[in-house]
């Protein structure tokens, strides 16, 4: 998931914010570097206990239940 902050742009909702936080509109982009991912060549795997549990390539990991979560966030340098 990629954010960019795009999602609330415009909006004219008013917010309650906890203290010391200021709204920012447009969540600053820290980090633009992201890596290649080379789907082909792709896996992750749970390890538990040093024997693998579980292993799924792009397509099987792509293909797992997914859901969207939409949330505030609230930075400790007092962005919201």
């Amino acid at each position: 998931m990629i954010f960019d902050g795009s999602a609330r742009r415009g909006r004219s909702v008013e917010v309650q914010l906890p203290p010391g936080q200021h709204l920012v509109p447009d969540l600053p982009l820290v980090s633009t570097h992201v890596p290649a991912v080379m789907k082909d060549d792709w896996e992750l795997t749970v390890v538990v206990d040093g024997a693998v549990e579980r292993r799924w390539d792009w397509a099987a990991f792509r293909a797992l239940p997914s859901e969207r979560i939409s949330v505030d966030l609230h930075c400790v340098s007092g962005w919201s």
